[in-house]
């Protein structure tokens, strides 16, 4: 068994997307959360929703998430 996941990545730049949130909440005075979620016309691979998103964590300005 392998625990080595091999994804195909995709990159549509010249998709139409929509952006519906961006927002950064600072957690601590080194710390933040950050969130963006787009709507794309067609799902991007593997999904089957129409969203694009970005999750991230940083602490110390290392991103933990």
């Amino acid at each position: 068994m392998s625990l080595t996941t091999f994804l195909d990545v995709v990159n549509m730049s010249n998709m139409k997307a929509i952006s519906l949130i961006r927002r950064r909440v600072v957690l601590a005075p080194d710390a933040f959360a950050e969130i963006a979620v787009w709507r794309v016309p067609e799902p991007v691979p593997p999904s089957e929703h129409p969203f694009k998103y970005r999750l991230a964590y940083v602490v110390g300005g290392e991103c933990v998430l």
